[in-house]
């Protein structure tokens, strides 16, 4: 985990800290837990399309003893484990060791998982993960963008995600388009 701090330039505490809000966040009635109506809720606070919330994913795989309902300690879990998980497929595809994950490599990781894509499907894959527009992503960015993604953290897993989030984003745009 502690590869995971250095990415981020975290400390121990400002993690903690960073994932006691996220938890706060979705525990809106204060109870000490999530339960479905609060991840779904939460979710949709975050703007995340209805088709892709994962809402009962996420209960599924944070929910250890399988009560129905995720404390602190098992969101905090899961967290460990998926940060850890996120930064290993980071890693492998940042091939120049640079922290940053630069659209070729990107291109290429895509590549060798069995996935063609054009140069525009590229560069929206970059645009909607890179949040400051400089051309590349970094780790807090590939984190922020898939820590809430329930699934395994492959390439392919992930950029079949991305290609169902683009093109609710491509629908939303082309409706509001038609609307003005």
């Amino acid at each position: 985990m502690d590869h995971v701090l250095l990415a981020l330039g975290e400390t121990k505490e400002e993690r903690e800290q960073r994932i006691r809000t996220l938890f706060n966040f979705f525990d809106f009635l204060n109870s000490g837990y999530l339960d479905y109506t609060q991840i779904e809720k939460g979710l949709s606070a975050l703007q995340i399309p209805a088709d892709y919330k994962y809402a009962k994913d996420l209960l599924n795989v944070c929910d250890a003893n399988k009560d129905g309902r995720v404390d602190y300690q098992e969101f905090k879990r899961y967290m460990d484990d998926k940060e850890l998980d996120l930064y290993r497929i980071f890693q492998a595809i940042d091939i120049e060791h640079n922290g940053c994950i630069l659209p070729e490599e990107l291109y290429d990781a895509l590549l060798r998982a069995g996935i063609e894509i054009d140069d525009e499907e590229l560069a929206r894959f970059v645009e909607r993960v890179d949040k400051d527009n400089n051309g590349v992503i970094t780790f807090e960015e590939w984190r922020d963008f898939l820590l809430l993604y329930p699934h395994e953290a492959t390439i392919e897993n992930i950029y079949h995600y991305l290609e169902r989030v683009c093109l609710v984003d491509i629908g939303n745009r082309l409706l509001s388009q038609r609307h003005q």
